[in-house]
């Protein structure tokens, strides 16, 4: 995870990179309970992954609009064959 977040609602935002596929880093958001479990009700299963079209993608930084809606920055990296 690159940026984690506490939402005004006590849950916990998180973002970065994960992997669908063992050649495929997408970039990945995820939501947790003020417990600490995956918020089911966000996604799938409360995660996101997003393929941004590189071998190496990520979310690197958040930010939220008044109308409590969020905004990503996005990194994807390319990688020399």
């Amino acid at each position: 995870m690159r940026n984690v977040t506490v939402l005004a609602d006590g849950r916990i935002l998180a973002i970065g990179s994960g992997k669908k596929t063992a050649t495929n880093i997408d970039a990945m958001i995820a939501v947790f309970t003020r417990d600490g479990q995956l918020d089911k009700a966000f996604g799938t299963e409360g995660n996101i992954i997003s393929d941004l079209g590189g071998p190496a993608d990520a979310w690197y930084g958040v930010a939220f609009t008044p109308d409590k809606k969020f905004i990503l920055l996005s990194s994807e990296a390319s990688c020399p064959s």
